[in-house]
């Protein structure tokens, strides 16, 4: 005889989403804490957006974003964003075809490795959007990791270079979107 039996882990969970505008100023933060499913963390994510309006005498507004990224479980976090810091900017062009550009990179202080963010959409008919989504990876070291290390490699990643599996997974995504 054989069976099934689903599993459900208990969690205690609790998360905050929190925002303050004041003036051109954005203050945002994202905070969540759980116990259970192995140990208890807290994760968070905080910072601030400026909007300067009307930049260089034009409709368009830019955004300067900072934030920072935390999580208690540094290395066995399940993500690479346990200490960093993200920088960008946010090109809203207040036009009819609703443009917008954001450009950012987020960067991890301790080892030096980099994600580069791109992120385009514009309306080119009333039913027809174009957008565009570009992540660029940039490892601390380079890791030249032939067949037979790559096993080792996955089991055994090496801490201080989180991302160097992706140090040749460039990503860019392009769509056109039709509503009807």
């Amino acid at each position: 005889y054989f069976a099934l039996v689903p599993v459900y882990d208990v969690i205690d969970q609790v998360g905050l989403d929190a925002q303050y505008i004041y003036g051109g100023w954005a203050f945002k933060l994202e905070l969540i804490s759980r116990s259970g499913q192995d140990k208890y963390f807290t994760a968070a994510v905080f910072g601030f957006e400026y909007t300067q309006v009307g930049v260089l005498g034009t409709a368009a507004d830019l955004g300067w974003i900072v934030e920072y990224q935390f999580d208690d479980r540094k290395d066995a976090a399940p993500h690479f964003f346990e200490r960093d810091i993200f920088l960008g900017y946010r090109l809203a062009f207040n036009n009819i075809d609703s443009t917008e550009l954001l450009l950012g990179v987020i960067w991890d202080p301790e080892t030096t490795e980099k994600i580069f963010g791109l992120e385009f959409s514009h309306r080119l008919k009333e039913n027809l959007s174009i957008s565009a989504e570009a992540r660029f990876f940039q490892s601390g070291d380079k890791i030249n990791v032939n067949a037979a290390e790559i096993l080792k490699e996955t089991l055994l990643p090496n801490p201080d270079n989180k991302t160097w599996f992706l140090q040749n997974e460039d990503f860019l995504q392009v769509e056109l979107r039709w509503y009807f």
